[in-house]
């Protein structure tokens, strides 16, 4: 909102970090800092909230020289005699991304070549792919699974004498409203007449 030529602007408040919890709750990443030289391998500490989606070969969200950059997790260990750490602020999606094997080789390509771990991350894994990944929120597939779980698989018997597109337009709109829904047709033409029914 402008007033007098003067302009308002909004404070945002950082979410709070919840504590670390479990025995690995450190990280190992390499940050994609875009400078040769800060190639080195950085410590985070792993909030409690984040402990089951950081994994080795995921992307996550660090704070790196008052920047929040993206980092590869290569390493999770105990929190023995380091301090002062800050933490991950976010998993970029929920399927590590890297293999084990595939983060050696990069370490050994790396020293070999002079080159920056991400230089070589950025072959390995397609930007459209880490794209795509960074979408997909690790904190809301459990609720999805749990929603899943508790709908279960549910099949629609069919009376002979009405209409098919009308029944499975009409089921489907049901079920719909309560989160995603996989149904499988024979063929294009059932596909479009449901489709139409639904619009």
């Amino acid at each position: 909102m402008a007033r007098n030529g003067l302009r308002l602007r909004a404070e945002l408040i950082a979410k709070p970090i919840e504590p670390p919890s479990g025995q690995k709750s450190l990280a190992t990443v390499w940050v994609d800092s875009g400078v040769y030289h800060l190639d080195g391998e950085y410590s985070y500490l792993v909030p409690g909230n984040l402990n089951d989606f950081v994994k080795v070969g995921s992307f996550v969200l660090v704070p790196f020289n008052g920047r929040e950059l993206s980092a590869l997790v290569i390493a999770r260990g105990a929190l023995d005699g380091h301090a002062n750490l800050k933490s991950i602020l976010s998993c970029e999606g929920s399927i590590p991304l890297v293999t084990k094997e595939q983060i050696e080789l990069i370490k050994v390509l790396a020293r070999k070549n002079l080159a920056h771990p991400f230089d070589l991350i950025r072959s390995i894994v397609p930007p459209r792919l880490s794209s795509i990944e960074k979408l997909r929120s690790p904190q809301v597939i459990p609720e999805v699974m749990k929603r899943s779980r508790t709908k279960g698989i549910q099949y629609l018997q069919l009376p002979p004498h009405r209409r098919r597109d009308l029944l499975i337009a009409k089921k489907l709109s049901e079920l719909l409203e309560s989160g995603p829904t996989l149904a499988v047709f024979p063929d294009v033409r059932e596909v479009e007449s449901i489709s139409r029914q639904l619009d």
